[in-house]
């Protein structure tokens, strides 16, 4: 009679199998947590964008108008904000400011922000309130940069990383209706540009607000719109 023989492991074999296990836990997570992380925020920045855009839109059927400026999402941002949006906190105009300063709109959004090289950010706010699903958002309607308001918004609020084209991000209202490149007043998304890609991820990690927008649509959204 053949007697089978049965094999198993030894002590240090478990052990070298749960240490190599381990490291790749180590290696391989957290990477894994962090696209996670990244979908996530791309998804929740869509979503801020799609709402906006539509509210707007809405806003200016149920008025009758066709410009942005007839109706409250320009006029009376709060009060648009607060109608079409779960606000949850209403906060205090002011500026982020380099350096060590105190800033008084800490409650809606990070007291200092970093472009992705790591320098320091300069993020003013007008009109900023927080809402419910922990976005902070500020429609800055007193400013025109070239035909366009600049729609700060800060998708964790205050919580970090606090970085350009991570957490915060800049988008565009039109301001008219331009036929001819088929924006509409009021049409929510980024600044017409003619920037190659290369340009763009140049100017979005040295901290112009636009850009990181801009680069990302054209990457169609992909979390990893930098590679």
């Amino acid at each position: 009679m053949i007697k089978s023989k049965k094999h198993g492991f030894t002590l240090s074999e478990v052990l070298i199998t749960l240490t190599v296990v381990g490291i790749l836990a180590v290696i391989v997570i957290p990477g894994l947590i962090k696209d996670t992380n990244n979908r996530a925020m791309i998804s929740l920045l869509e979503g801020t964008v799609s709402s906006l855009t539509n509210s707007i839109q809405n806003e200016l059927l149920v008025n009758g108008s066709t410009q942005i400026k007839d109706v409250d999402a320009y006029n009376n941002p709060l009060e648009f904000l607060k109608k079409r949006f779960d606000v949850k906190k209403i906060c205090d105009a002011g500026g982020h400011t380099f350096g060590n300063a105190t800033d008084d709109t800490s409650d809606c959004f990070g007291d200092f922000y970093k472009t992705l090289e790591g320098d320091y950010y300069y993020n003013p706010t007008q009109n900023p309130v927080l809402l419910s699903n922990g976005v902070a958002i500020d429609l800055q309607t007193h400013t025109n940069e070239g035909g366009y308001i600049p729609v700060s918004v800060d998708l964790n609020g205050i919580q970090p990383p606090n970085i350009l084209g991570i957490d915060l991000w800049y988008i565009y209202i039109a301001l008219e209706t331009d036929e001819q490149n088929g924006i509409r007043s009021g049409d929510v998304g980024n600044k017409k540009d003619n920037n190659d890609n290369p340009t763009l991820k140049n100017l979005c990690q040295t901290g112009t607000s636009w850009a990181c927008y801009s680069l990302l649509v054209k990457k169609g959204f992909d979390a990893n719109y930098l590679e």
